[in-house]
């Protein structure tokens, strides 16, 4: 497959991936969070999801089956210094795998984001 094509595949199913997390999200009655947000003045790094008054960022991690971007050592180097200025900026950042987006682990760790926050402050 031409390098070309693959990105459009893996923008296409990171685009579903959205689309079935924001689909489960508004089912359970959460909060709609801003997409693709630059969180970080002067930087290129955008957050997947992101809910400003709430503080969290929320990243999903296509790939990680079949050695993607972010399983690879310059990709993953990135990630970690996004995910490390992010916390330097006062966020806090959930991850997801597809997987965790499909079998609905990401909206329940969203959704108790959201209860603990309420309960604790």
């Amino acid at each position: 497959m031409a390098r070309n094509a693959k990105a459009q595949l893996a923008k296409a199913q990171q685009e579903n991936l959205v689309h079935h997390l924001l689909t489960r999200i508004r089912q359970l009655n959460l909060p709609d969070p801003e997409l693709e947000y630059r969180f970080a003045p002067g930087r290129q790094f955008r957050a997947d999801l992101a809910w400003l008054h709430h503080g969290l960022l929320v990243e999903l991690e296509g790939g990680t089956w079949i050695y993607g971007r972010h399983n690879r050592a310059s990709g993953f180097e990135a990630d970690c210094e996004k995910y490390n200025l992010a916390t330097q900026l006062g966020w806090r950042v959930l991850r997801f795998t597809s997987n965790m987006v499909e079998d609905d682990r990401a909206v329940y760790a969203i959704e108790t984001f959201f209860k603990l926050k309420e309960e604790w402050g």
